[in-house]
């Protein structure tokens, strides 16, 4: 009885402790007389306060804290609301109006202008990173952590500095948690969304015509595999006496370059337009484009590649003349 009533002394006052610091970090983090970086700090203590106690509450509570006294889960629902009043706000805000700001700058760029297919990319994970913040069950934390860092600037009033490091952690935190909290969501721009979409689509669709992609697969396998001879094909058999020939099939319309470039190189692009054509640019209430489909650019390529590789084998073997009297054997 001694021990346990010894044990209770403590838990009261290590957990009394305990929720006093908690409120004295949510109210400074609540300061609007703070400046920025400073606030910046509060918010960050706050934020690990919760995150202490969010780790307990998922593994154990220190034995020094329970004895019928453990407040942690009642302190934890009483500290998430102000972190979404005080935390949130600011850090939610300021980079949905950034986003926004950047995705209707890239609207207004020329359609055919260098600006906008430069811009694509940038704009493409502008809309990623916004979409993840109204689809919680998209929020890819390291992906968004990483978007927000690099591409738009510090909050203003905040030293870069600071916010590479504790606003990295700020970021981090609430994009862990926003799966676990719906309600935090972001109420999106829908018409801005939309119009996103479209103009990405549509850019992609010009960057990425099948005609310029097929030629990017031959090039990557140029200079990679022989052209093949007519000795090449007799398994060097010497045939000069009934054949003969210069011409030849070029290395990359033969069945190696076949296996060993081309074909892994169509699965590339097409997997690459997959990833582009993903859910950041359609959703289930719209049918995308045939002409950007991926599975009709693997179609595409294909056909293409073997049209042509059936024209230069096709051309090769009416080539060949007879050694007696050099005319060309048509097969034709």
């Amino acid at each position: 009885m001694t021990l346990w009533g010894a044990g209770m002394i403590v838990s009261y006052f290590a957990n009394r402790q305990l929720i006093e610091e908690s409120y004295q970090s949510a109210n400074v983090a609540a300061n609007s007389q703070l400046s920025e970086t400073e606030r910046l700090k509060a918010q960050y203590d706050f934020q690990q306060t919760l995150g202490l106690l969010t780790h307990r509450e998922q593994n154990s509570v220190p034995f020094w804290l329970h004895f019928g006294l453990n407040s942690n889960e009642p302190l934890l629902a009483h500290l998430w609301p102000l972190y979404q009043q005080t935390v949130l706000p600011p850090l939610r805000d300021n980079i949905r109006q950034q986003l926004e700001q950047r995705l209707q700058a890239y609207a207004q760029l020329s359609p055919n202008s260098d600006e906008r297919r430069q811009a694509t990319q940038r704009a493409y994970q502008d809309l990623k990173t916004y979409l993840m913040m109204s689809t919680p069950e998209r929020m890819d934390p390291a992906f968004f952590t990483d978007s927000i860092l690099t591409t738009l600037p510090a909050p203003q009033g905040i030293d870069e500095g600071e916010w590479h490091t504790l606003g990295k952690e700020l970021l981090m935190f609430y994009a862990q948690q926003l799966p676990k909290h719906p309600d935090w969501q972001l109420s999106a721009n829908n018409n801005l969304i939309n119009q996103s979409r479209t103009l990405l689509i549509r850019q992609i669709g010009q960057r990425s015509e099948s005609a310029s992609l097929y030629q990017k697969v031959l090039l990557q396998a140029q200079n990679q595999f022989p052209d093949m001879t007519l000795n090449d094909m007799t398994n060097d058999t010497d045939v000069s006496f009934l054949l003969t020939t210069e011409e030849f099939v070029p290395g990359i319309f033969t069945r190696k370059a076949w296996e060993e470039s081309i074909q892994p190189a169509i699965k590339k692009t097409v997997e690459s337009r997959r990833n582009e054509i993903d859910w950041v640019l359609s959703d289930s209430q719209h049918e995308l484009s045939q002409d950007i489909s991926p599975d009709v650019l693997k179609q595409q390529l294909t056909e293409r590649y073997f049209a042509d590789f059936s024209s230069s084998w096709l051309n090769f073997l009416n080539q060949p003349a007879m050694a007696t009297d050099r005319q060309p054997v048509r097969y034709y």
